[in-house]
């Protein structure tokens, strides 16, 4: 149904198209080009379901435990891939629209009641919802779930009901039991096309984590306002724990992940020669103004910074290169110039004759926001 609403033609908004598998794919970049889109979904084979238990329960029409019913692996892709796609999209300006098309969402917002070594365990998996909703509420990113399993009497209330929180939460809205899927895709598209962006400082710096709702009004008669629902009143220099950010920004370096936007940069690549003792030289120029600096009482401006660069050979494991993190502590002087010019940081490889996918990363530990890029380079 989605390829047949893209055959016909509609005017969209730059779209980019992803799958959510084991984890997340790009299978088409932003473009308008209605065309390309449905091309690539034409030809995307996906894994399918891989843990229905018997051969019994595939065929019967009673079995209740479907695909989307939640599952720890399915949590943990869809965590990676909601937290992926937040980076990714967190460097393009204004509201995006992220609609999720789905048979289910392994996504629950009432603990589990498990059984492990002859004792019930409970697990409480709404701090994940919470912290996906966070992530994309930060991006400016609007979540429209559209469920692709159409009307059926298997219950699918606890998916149902995570997904409408983080649809209310983000400013978005939720498609469910419909068995228009192009309905769903043409009135998200046509829902986020058109928006106001208001920002304002709370003036209540008490950062205890807890979630704060916010209220939009209007004097006009007949308007329902869609927006985001609240923020979560977290420290930013505390946000995140080191191990969460040193994970997120290994899993943005993976080959298959999506370039991340929140840090911009642009970088080249110097060949190895003999002035340079056969080594490969990545130079980047960071945009300081997708840098955070803070001004301490010492009078300077600080910064800390990764930049990181992974070799992918065609076969084996990757080349890492880090070179630890990069502290700036500078005069006002030369911040000025910096804010005029870019953040310089230089990283050397040495790499063996072949081929390689270069991936390109870096964090900004202030804001633990994350840029990443990939580039292919032949050393001969």
């Amino acid at each position: 149904m989605l390829i047949k609403y893209l055959d016909s033609g509609p005017e969209i908004q730059p779209t980019a198209v992803y799958a959510l598998e084991s984890d997340l794919k790009m299978l088409h970049d932003f473009t308008t080009d209605t065309k390309a889109l449905r091309d690539v979904l034409a030809h995307y084979k996906p894994l399918g379901p891989t843990h229905l238990p018997t051969v019994y329960a595939a065929a019967s029409p009673f079995e209740r435990r479907r695909t989307f019913q939640p599952t720890a692996q399915g949590r943990l892709a869809a965590f990676y891939g909601m937290t992926f796609l937040a980076q990714a999209l967190s460097g393009y300006p204004g509201r995006k629209n992220m609609l999720w098309i789905s048979e289910g969402f392994p996504l629950n917002l009432f603990p589990d009641a498990l059984m492990g070594d002859q004792m019930m365990v409970s697990e409480d998996y709404s701090p994940l919802v919470e912290k996906i909703a966070d992530d994309l509420m930060s991006a400016q990113v609007a979540l429209y779930p559209v469920s692709a399993a159409g009307v059926s009497n298997v219950s699918q209330f606890s998916a149902q009901t995570a997904m409408s929180s983080m649809a209310q939460r983000t400013g978005g809205k939720t498609f469910f039991n419909r068995n228009d899927i192009d309905t769903g895709v043409r009135t998200s598209l046509d829902d986020g096309a058109t928006y106001y962006t208001m920002e304002y400082y709370p003036e209540n710096r008490h950062w205890d984590g807890k979630f704060r709702h916010i209220q939009v009004k209007t004097a006009r008669g007949n308007v329902k306002l869609h927006y985001r629902d609240g923020y979560y009143a977290n420290n930013p220099s505390t946000h995140y724990g080191t191990q969460l950010v040193s994970h997120e920004f290994s899993d943005a370096l993976s080959i298959n992940a999506p370039s991340s936007t929140g840090v911009r940069f642009q970088a080249s690549v110097v060949p190895a020669a003999p002035e340079n003792q056969n080594r490969l030289t990545v130079n980047f120029a960071i945009d300081p103004h997708t840098l955070s600096f803070e001004f301490r009482s010492d009078g300077l401006s600080h910064a800390e910074i990764n930049c990181v660069v992974w070799a992918y050979p065609s076969k084996g494991d990757p080349v890492r290169v880090d070179g630890g993190t990069i502290s700036a502590a500078v005069k006002t002087d030369v911040y000025d110039q910096i804010m005029k010019s870019y953040f310089p940081c230089k990283r050397t490889l040495d790499l063996k004759p072949g081929r390689y996918t270069l991936k390109l990363g870096v964090l900004d530990r202030n804001t633990s926001l994350i840029g990443t890029t990939a580039t292919q380079i032949s050393v001969p």
